[in-house]
């Protein structure tokens, strides 16, 4: 599951970046992007133990 690891640090460090706004987009972002992954190379019944 590497390119989930990817987002996440992309995505945390756009959090950390002090604009309001980057960091909503980035979140916004992130949470798309994982729900994608999620469906298409993911099990529902797996997706909860990786929560």
């Amino acid at each position: 599951f590497k390119k989930i690891g990817v987002l996440k640090e992309r995505t945390e460090g756009a959090i950390s970046l002090r604009c309001k706004r980057a960091r909503a987009e980035a979140r916004r972002e992130y949470a798309r992007l994982s729900r994608q992954l999620y469906k298409t190379y993911i099990d529902p019944k797996d997706a909860a133990s990786l929560v």
